[in-house]
């Protein structure tokens, strides 16, 4: 609108200060007084916007350019500027202005000076010329040449940038001289961020490194194992590996693994190789064959610094070497014996055992059956042979006999021919059986990642000496059947036995001589790597690999696998496993528990740091609001003071990022060398990406977020209320009127309605989400977010109970002359400051709560998972068979022997089944009420009778038993009835409801056709209900099969009924899944006694023609110690009971040794926390220590008028003391509650899941440390503030000075 009108307006004063107004923002005044003074204020405020220096003017020149300005443009003179006028009349310059007025004025100027002074500085100024950067400038050309640029449409945009550069200078000098007087402030900002900063930083950075940390946990457990190879056994010629070629194939054609290496693995024992012949002191062990030179090249044990065995040495376990009472690299030896028919029966490559098949074979090649109508067959006897035999013959058969067996006493003549090709099968059998000596190199007292920690006692050996052994071995067998059988005699007197016979015995003598030759060729074609075990292939770059998150690992272990299958071929009889995925999977939900307590932490660290920023900076305002005012006042604008207030708040969000990161990098260092040491990795300091992001991100936000208060409360002063020195911030009133067409949502409307819309959204779509697809860490941070809302909601809650606890404390505080001089003023003062102690109490609220929940919750954690462990368990130790049952019998004894002992270390043991449908021959064993619908699965386990006595009872609880009145319980330890005895004691006693008066059998209700059938039938049934079973279910099948003890059942066991009667319904039991929930009543645990179990599975055997074997069935042996036994005593116990193990997948658990472990890791839980707790409540002084010191500053001139009317400086500081102390406790208490509170829900979530009994444990040594902490941050937060009035004068106190 102003196009065209530029003479006019520079004519104009008032047009020339709408125009500037309009077109940049610029209102110019002019200015009266001294020389320095009569510049317009505009041309000060450009010379600070743009840099640019006004030229210094000669007298005249100021005269003509700045006096007489005024009179130009309104055709005035004054009369001391007239005089000066006259004086200066032959002035040409002056004539042509005073004839052209102002525009002449600026023509003369842009005549002058002859280059734009905007285009020349080098801030704005395109090009690469050197210019001073203070150049000379008139307002004139200035204005003229803003014209110019404005017909570019740069002129805005310059003045803008300039502008802008002068308002950060401003600041910039402004913060650093404001630092430089109120260090302290600063300092108190620089440390929050530098806190959370550093923290948040090292917590993420860990985190981003403790997978490397669960690798090698779960390294130490499985091995190194990354892809295991074993034969699948669907040919008889698939129970061995060619690693040889299998090896080429990898190499070539799967680019993702480093190499593959061969193992082998069998039972032995190990005795001590002194040369004495005592066998008593032995112990089992396995024998481990490793290629060293191969596995180091791949990677496989990178924590095994043991060197490379010759063919004599061996590493051993230090429990088999402590045990058998040898020394490691003193020279002595252990006498191996290395088992090759177990080694044979446990790969699979026969069926059953070796003596087994040797058995049969014998009897196959000589055409021996077990009819009856044939001879000889299984049931002849030597005697009979013989007797045939001899009376065929002319001569005495006997000597002949005797020396065909090299002198060995022919088999007694009662002898049976099976038992006869037993005894020899078992003779072949133990000429496989190999010991040899060798010299004890070191001992292994940790696997070192080479093998898995479950293999227990281990011997490792060189398997390039495998070979060499084998053929010995051979050879040493093949002496022995010379020795046993004289064959060349044989061949010799086989035309003197008779016509009849002599083709059996060509026939024996043909096969025993080719069984002799095929083994003479396969001991000198022998290539222990063409018949490989197991073999273990290494993934590349496994590191990264698994510390992936789960579903980025499977994907990668695919892929690998994938490769493998298609470099051998899918029909290759090789069966994959993945032992450490395998092993990797529990830990991954570790890992997401720990992750979301470091949010948790992390997300409080923020809330704490941003609330103390917040202070600082509110304080800061409050403290220089006369300051901002006159700031204002002068003419600073609204976005200037912002622009201030941000510079303050990054002066030291800046540094403090630097220095935390810089802290972290420093305090990560020596981590990063443990990490390494104890994962064996590579070192890693450099911080992670997240880690970096982390900390910037909060570095720079946290301070953003805390400046929003502090700028509203700024802007909110009016210039009245800010330039009122006596005005009083928790005195104020504030009054908003708004009209009702603006009045629009309230922000508390708005931020409630959206909260509850989110958490609709959460509750009812990204949680359903998030369960279904199995996206866990989605999940737990869902529910640390609630946990957090709940923490804080409580918190804010806290606060209306702030004042009745701050009275209460009062009361418990001060006593005798404080409680009647202070108590009132002390009283008035926590009603006073509430607004500004308000920030103060929700931060201590806040840590307490945060703290007692969290050391609570840790501490229920760290129970629940050793009640897990002892739950599963069931007892001090616990032998447990995966496959093969246990070997009872031996053990028995030795646990027995050990209980005759004086103050005996074992107090009892107890045997329980496998589940009755282990046995292929049993079927389905199922549960149901009478009509048998519904059915459920069910595992059916026999128990011996002392089974509670030894395991641990706490675990035992029953929502329901049989109390009828004939049973004779007894109690267990704690306090429930043996149900599990009564089984023994009371069977068959238990009586129904509606058998009051008795058992009664119901009469036959199927069609009979005679006498005999309906005796059979009434007998069937009344055999059913005499001989009932008494069993102990789980609660689960109380709604699932209408199951309780008043309430007869039906157990099927392979397709045959029985009548059972409930004992009582378990919703625990130690060794045993009983639960409540009946989504668990699917296969279920049902006990019984050990006659009923062998009744019930010699009932499902029944049908088959021959007898059932007679064969141990146990699959676990639970052993109860002393109290308090010392880890010696139970490895002596541990070792005692490996001796009689026979298979390598039986595991001996040593719940004591498994609970220490745990331990660890909960006192780096604990000593997390105690570090968590230290940097909250050293925040929690920082924000007390800013509150009174604005308190006292506020409050100096009712110090003044206390000092006046008597009261010492002293009894002042103590009443800002005893404030302290009543806001401080208060708080600490009501966090406290708030925490327990909190705590217990997570307490009962827990127990839902774990159906633990409720136990609460308060973390008292944390609280107790909080609370000292606490109240020494109370005294040095307020006594400190109050020293910087106590030394002033009563009479500058009360003039607030």
């Amino acid at each position: 609108e102003m196009e065209g009108r530029e003479e006019e307006i520079l004519e104009d004063e008032s047009s020339f200060n709408e125009y500037l107004q309009k077109q940049y923002g610029i209102e110019i005044q002019l200015a009266e007084g001294s020389d320095d003074e009569q510049q317009p204020s505009f041309h000060r405020e450009l010379r600070g916007s743009t840099g640019f220096q006004h030229r210094p003017l000669s007298a005249p020149e100021k005269a003509d350019d700045l006096v007489k300005l005024d009179e130009i443009s309104n055709g005035k003179e004054s009369g001391e500027n007239q005089s000066k006028s006259e004086k200066k009349s032959s002035s040409p310059s002056l004539q042509r202005r005073k004839k052209g007025g102002y525009s002449a004025l600026l023509e003369e100027r842009e005549e002058k000076e002859g280059e734009d002074p905007l285009d020349s500085h080098p801030r704005v100024r395109n090009g690469n010329e050197k210019r001073v950067q203070n150049e000379p400038y008139s307002p004139t050309s200035l204005l003229r040449s803003l014209k110019k640029h404005k017909e570019k449409g740069e002129d805005k945009k310059i003045l803008f940038t300039t502008l802008e550069i002068s308002n950060l200078q401003m600041a910039v000098k402004y913060v650093v001289t404001d630092t430089k007087r109120h260090k302290k402030a600063w300092l108190i900002g620089f440390v929050t961020v530098f806190i959370v900063v550093w923290f948040t930083s090292l917590l993420q950075n860990a985190i981003d490194k403790s997978p490397i940390v669960f690798l090698k946990l779960s390294e130490d457990q499985v091995g190194e194992y990354d892809v295991v190879m074993t034969p699948s056994g669907v040919s008889s010629s698939s129970f061995w590996l060619n690693y040889t070629l299998l090896n080429e194939r990898i190499v070539n054609f799967a680019p993702l693994t480093s190499g593959s290496a061969p193992r082998w693995v069998m039972l032995g024992r190990a005795f001590k190789g002194d040369g004495s012949n005592t066998r008593d002191t032995n112990t089992s062990t396995a024998i481990l064959w490793i290629n060293s030179d191969k596995e180091k090249e791949i990677g496989l044990g990178r924590g095994w610094k043991y060197p490379a065995l010759t063919e004599t040495q061996t590493y051993v376990s230090k429990t088999v070497l402590d045990g058998i009472g040898v020394k490691e690299n003193n020279g002595e030896s252990v006498l191996l014996r290395l088992d090759f028919p177990a080694l044979l029966d446990s790969s699979g490559a026969i069926d059953g055992t070796l003596q087994d098949y040797l058995r049969d074979q014998i009897e196959k090649r000589l055409n021996i059956t077990n009819d009856g109508n044939t001879f000889p067959n299984r049931n002849t006897t030597v005697g009979e042979l013989l007797a045939l035999a001899q009376a065929l013959s002319p001569f005495p058969l006997e000597p002949i006999i005797q020396r065909i067996l090299n002198g060995r006493p022919i088999p007694p003549p009662q002898t049976t021919l099976d038992t006869l090709f037993n005894e020899l099968a078992q003779s072949l059998s133990d000429m496989l059986v190999v010991e040899k000596p060798f010299t004890v190199m070191g001992s292994i007292s940790e696997p070192k990642g080479k093998f898995p920690a479950a293999l227990g006692n281990v011997a490792v050996l060189e398997s390039k000496f495998l070979k060499k052994l084998v053929q010995d071995s051979i050879a040493s067998f093949q002496s022995q059947i010379g020795a046993l059988l004289n064959l060349n005699l044989l061949e010799e007197y086989i035309k003197l036995i008779p016509v009849e016979y002599q083709p059996l015995v060509q026939i024996a003598l043909a096969e025993l001589t080719k069984q002799n030759e095929t083994l003479n060729t396969f001991s000198r074609n022998f290539k222990e790597e063409e018949y490989a075990l197991t073999i273990i292939s290494m993934v590349k770059d496994r590191f990264k690999t698994y510390v992936k998150s789960k579903d980025d690992m499977n994907y990668d272990m695919i892929q690998v696998t994938n490769q493998i299958a298609d470099a051998i071929g899918y029909l290759y009889p090789a069966q994959f496993t993945l032992p450490l995925q395998a092993a990797l999977v529990p830990l991954y939900y570790v890992r997401l528990s720990l992750d979301q307590v470091f949010t948790f932490v992390v997300v409080v660290l923020i809330v704490l740091g941003a609330l103390l920023i917040y202070s600082l900076l509110l304080s800061n305002v409050e403290e220089k609001t006369y300051e901002y005012g006159m700031l204002r006042a002068l003419g600073m604008k609204n976005y200037v003071l912002i622009e201030l207030l941000l510079t303050q708040s990054l002066s030291f969000s800046i540094p403090g990022i630097a220095c935390g990161l810089f802290l972290s990098f420093l305090i990560f260092l020596p981590i990063s060398f443990v990490i390494a040491k104890f994962s064996l990795s590579p070192v890693d300091p450099t911080m992670g990406g997240w880690a970096l992001i982390s900390g910037i991100s909060l570095g720079f936000f946290m301070p953003l977020a805390a400046l929003i208060g502090p700028v509203k409360r700024a802007l909110s002063k009016t210039l009245r209320d800010a330039l009122d020195i006596y005005h009083q911030v928790q005195s104020e009133t504030t009054v908003q009127i708004i009209r009702l067409e603006k009045l629009g949502l309230s922000p508390w409307q708005v931020t409630v309605s959206s909260m509850m819309v989110i958490m609709g959204f959460v509750v009812y779509y990204v949680v359903p989400f998030a369960f279904t697809f199995a996206n866990f860490p989605l999940f737990f941070f869902i529910l640390t977010m609630i946990l957090l809302g709940m923490l804080f909601g409580l918190s804010l809650i806290g606060t209306t109970l702030q004042p009745v606890a701050e009275r209460a404390a009062i009361y418990v505080l001060l006593w005798g002359s404080d409680y009647r001089c202070l108590s009132s003023m002390v009283r008035k003062n926590l009603a006073a400051h509430s607004r500004r102690n308000m920030k103060t109490a929700i931060m201590f609220t806040t840590s307490l709560a945060f703290i007692i929940f969290a050391g609570s919750s840790f501490s229920l954690q760290a129970h629940t998972l050793a009640d897990t462990v002892s739950l599963a368990s069931g007892a001090d130790i616990t032998v447990f068979a995966l496959r093969v049952p246990i070997n009872e019998d031996p053990m028995r004894e030795y646990l027995i022997q050990e209980m005759a002992k004086p103050n005996p270390l074992v107090l009892g043991y107890a045997f329980n089944t496998f589940p009755l449908q282990k046995h292929n021959w049993v079927g389905r064993t199922t549960i149901s009420n009478l009509a048998g619908y519904p059915v459920v699965p069910v595992g059916i386990f026999g128990v011996e009778e002392n089974y509670l006595n030894v395991t641990y009872d706490k675990f035992f609880r029953y929502t329901e038993y049989d109390n009828f009145d004939n049973f004779k319980y007894t109690e267990t330890s704690n306090g429930k009835m043996d149900v599990f005895r009564s089984l023994y004691v009371d069977a068959g006693k238990a009586a129904l409801p509606i058998e009051s008066g008795g058992i009664v059998v119901p009469p036959p209700v199927v069609s009979i056709d005679s006498k005999n059938q309906e005796d059979e039938v009434k007998k069937n049934l009344k055999e059913a209900y005499d001989n009932y079973l008494d069993i102990v279910v789980s609660e689960s099948l109380r709604t699932t099969a209408s199951v309780n003890t008043k309430t007869a059942l039906k157990i099927n066991v392979g397709g045959r009924n029985y009548l059972a009667k409930a004992r009582a319904l378990l919703e625990s039991c130690p060794g045993f899944g009983f639960s409540a929930y009946s989504q668990t009543a699917i296969n279920s645990p049902i006990i019984v006694t050990m006659p009923s179990f062998y009744r019930l599975l010699q009932d499902a055997w029944h049908p088959r023609s021959h007898p059932m074997q007679p064969s141990s069935n146990k699959q676990t042996l639970r052993v109860k110690l002393r109290s308090n036994p010392s880890e010696d005593e139970r490895e002596y116990i541990v070792n005692g009971l490996r001796n009689f193990v026979k298979d390598s997948t039986t595991q001996i658990i040593d719940t004591k040794n498994v609970l220490d472990t745990t331990k660890v890791a909960v006192t780096l839980l604990n000593l997390f926390f105690y570090i968590v707790s230290v940097i909250a409540v050293s925040l929690c002084f920082l924000v007390l220590w800013l509150s009174f010191t604005a308190n006292v500053n506020e409050n100096a001139w009712e110090f003044g008028v206390l000092r006046a009317i008597g009261l010492d400086s002293f009894a002042v500081i103590r009443m800002y003391v005893y404030e302290a102390l009543c806001l401080i406790l208060s708080s600490v208490f009501i966090g406290a509650a708030i925490g327990l509170l909190v705590s217990i829900t997570l307490t009962m979530q827990f127990n839902l899941f774990t159906q633990m009994p409720f136990t609460f444990d308060f973390p008292y040594w944390l609280f107790g440390s909080v609370l000292l902490m606490s109240v020494g941050v109370a005294v040095a937060g307020s006594y400190l503030p109050a020293l910087s009035i106590k030394k002033k004068d009563i009479a500058i106190a009360l003039k607030n000075m």
